[in-house]
C-alpha cells in the first residue's frame, strides 16, 4: 500500500555539501537476500543533459552510499520513450524521461499496450521550454500575431511535434503554411533566417542552448513570451506541462526572463527497485546538489522545490522517506 503524502515544501535552507566524484561507475557486488545487485541507468545521448546527470547519479551513489555496494552503469539510449520500454520490459532498474511520455506509459497510451501501475517517480531534473523565435524582419510581437503565418517546426520529432500542435490548436492558430526542418534540426536556423523561409519558430529546448547561441551571433531574433490565457488553460489541463522561464540575458536581445511552459524529465524507476537503494541514491543526490548544477547548464538552476513539484505518478517510497526526513514532505498520520 502507497504511503500517504501530503506535499508540503518547508525549506528555508539546505546545507550544500561537498564534491561529487569522477571515478569509476563500477563496483565489487556485495550480494545480500533481496537486494539489487545490479543497477542500470537508461539516460540519452551522450550530449544530453539526461547522460550527465545520470552519470552523476551514479557516480555519487557509488561515493557517498554506505551500504552494500552495488555495480552502476549509465546507459546511453535514443531517450525518453526507449527508457520507459525498457524500464517496462525490466532492462534497465532506473531511467529518465520527460513527463509526457511518462504520463502515455502511466495510462496505457501509444506505444505502451498495458498501463504501468508499477511506475515511479525519484525526483525532477531540467525541462524542455517550448520556444517561440521570431526573426527580426518578421515583426511579430506576441503568439496571436503568428496567425496565418509560415511556421517552422521539426516535424520529424513525433513527440515535440505532438506538444506545438497541441499549443497550436488550444490558442486556435493556423498557419499559412507549416515548414518542416526534419533532419536539419534548429542547427540549419542561421540559413533559414537569411532565407527567410520561416516567421516563427517553435522548438522544445534546454536552455542556455548552445546551437541558438550560436544563430544569435549571426542573426538579430526576439523570443516571445508565451503568456495567453490559452496557454494557461492548456497547461492547467494536462499533468505533464509547467510553467517554465526562459532566462533572460543569455541571448543577445532577449534581456529579462521570458514567461513560458515546458516539460520535465524525470528519474524513474518501478515499485520493484528496493526501497533502501532509493533512498541511498535520491540522498546522495540531493545532498550534494550543488555538484549536479555545475555538470550541464541545463541543470544550472536546479533546487529541491523545483526538483519536487506534484505529478500525477507517484513518488517511490525510497524516495519519499528522504524527503520525509528532510521536512519537505510530511506524512500522514
Amino acid at each position: 500500500m502507497e504511503k500517504k503524502i501530503i506535499h508540503g515544501f518547508m525549506i528555508a535552507c539546505l546545507l550544500l555539501l561537498s564534491a561529487c566524484s569522477q571515478g569509476e561507475e563500477k563496483a565489487v557486488v556485495v550480494e545480500e537476500e533481496g537486494s539489487i545487485r545490479k543497477i542500470r541507468l537508461g539516460s540519452g545521448p551522450l550530449s544530453s543533459p539526461d547522460y550527465a546527470a545520470a552519470t552523476f547519479l551514479c557516480q555519487s551513489f557509488l561515493k557517498y552510499h554506505t551500504g552494500p555496494t552495488v555495480p552502476c552503469d549509465t546507459m546511453v539510449s535514443q531517450g525518453s520513450m526507449h527508457n520507459l520500454l525498457a524500464l517496462h520490459e525490466g532492462k534497465v532498474e532506473f531511467g529518465i524521461a520527460r513527463a509526457d511520455g511518462i504520463y502515455r506509459a502511466w495510462q496505457g497510451e501509444p506505444p505502451f499496450k498495458n498501463s504501468f501501475p508499477e511506475l515511479r517517480v525519484l525526483f525532477a531534473l531540467h525541462q524542455e521550454i517550448m520556444t517561440l523565435v521570431i526573426p527580426e524582419a518578421a515583426k511579430l510581437s506576441n503568439l496571436r500575431a503568428v496567425q496565418g503565418k509560415r511556421i517552422a517546426f521539426d516535424s520529424k520529432d513525433a513527440d515535440n511535434a505532438r506538444v506545438i500542435l497541441d499549443l497550436l490548436k488550444a490558442c486556435a492558430i493556423e498557419a499559412d503554411q507549416t515548414v518542416p526542418y526534419g533532419d536539419q534540426k534548429i542547427d540549419q536556423l542561421s540559413q533559414a533566417f537569411k532565407e527567410q523561409s520561416f516567421d516563427a519558430f517553435f522548438a522544445l529546448l534546454n536552455h542556455p542552448n548552445d546551437l541558438l547561441g550560436s544563430v544569435s551571433q549571426e542573426q538579430n531574433f526576439a523570443i516571445l513570451p508565451l503568456s495567453e490565457d490559452c496557454v494557461e488553460t492548456m497547461v492547467q489541463s494536462r499533468a505533464f506541462y509547467d510553467k517554465g522561464i526562459i532566462p533572460g540575458e543569455i541571448y543577445p536581445n532577449v534581456p529579462t526572463n521570458i514567461p513560458s511552459f515546458g516539460i520535465r524529465s524525470w528519474i524513474l524507476a518501478s515499485t520493484e527497485a528496493p526501497e533502501e537503494t532509493v533512498y541511498a541514491m535520491v540522498k546522495a543526490v540531493f545532498e550534494h546538489i550543488d555538484e549536479l548544477r555545475k555538470i550541464h547548464p541545463a541543470l544550472h538552476r536546479l533546487s529541491p522545490r523545483e526538483m519536487l513539484p506534484q505529478f500525477s505518478v507517484p513518488y517511490h517510497n525510497g524516495a519519499l522517506k528522504y524527503f520525509v526526513e528532510k521536512g519537505w514532505f510530511v506524512q500522514e498520520r
